[in-house]
């Protein structure tokens, strides 16, 4: 019997013997496999395989984007290696934290504050995000500063404008009432 399963899997050439006592069949290793090795006995779990491999490739893009930003200076390259890791390992919050900075540099504060929530999210003791988010809430907040006075100065040259030409539509003397008791 061990002859022909030897010959069908095993694939031995002709010349060998397949008359092999016990012990050197298990030397060359002919029995290695007959009974189940421990480590499937039990089911595999493939998902850790793949998070600590999605980790390890998540941690190589931020590294890369990091390069790219710093050494190219190119911003929107290196977010697009942000959004790589962030999309391998959800939990990479230092892909959330540099995107995060650099939408703050390119000036998009909204998407800069939603990434450092989800730092915060993540990690609530980063005191790191948690500084950066208020500064970028502040750039917010002096941008819609600027916008306020922007539009309240245009308003004033639009009413001085008007005003020019119709300074006879601004005299206005009421004549004084009397007061009824």
């Amino acid at each position: 019997m061990l002859g022909k399963v030897a010959k069908k899997h095993i694939f031995l050439p002709e010349n060998i013997p397949l008359n092999l006592n016990q012990e050197l069949i298990n030397k060359i290793g002919i029995n290695q496999y007959s009974q189940p090795t421990k480590a499937f006995k039990e089911p595999l779990d493939f998902n850790d395989a793949r998070n600590s491999q999605n980790s390890k490739w998540s941690q190589e893009k931020l590294d890369k984007g990091i390069t790219i930003a710093t050494e190219l200076e190119d911003l929107p390259r290196a977010i697009k290696y942000y959004n790589d890791a962030i999309q391998l390992n959800r939990d990479n919050k230092d892909a959330y934290k540099v995107r995060a900075i650099a939408y703050s540099q390119q000036g998009k504060y909204e998407d800069s504050i939603s990434d450092f929530q989800k730092v915060l999210k993540l990690d609530p003791d980063d005191s790191q995000a948690q500084e950066a988010l208020l500064k970028v809430e502040d750039k917010i907040k002096e941008k819609q500063h600027k916008r306020m006075l922007m539009t309240f100065g245009y308003e004033l040259k639009n009413a001085k404008q008007y005003n020019q030409g119709n300074e006879h539509l601004l005299v206005y003397s009421p004549k004084p009432r009397k007061i009824k008791k």
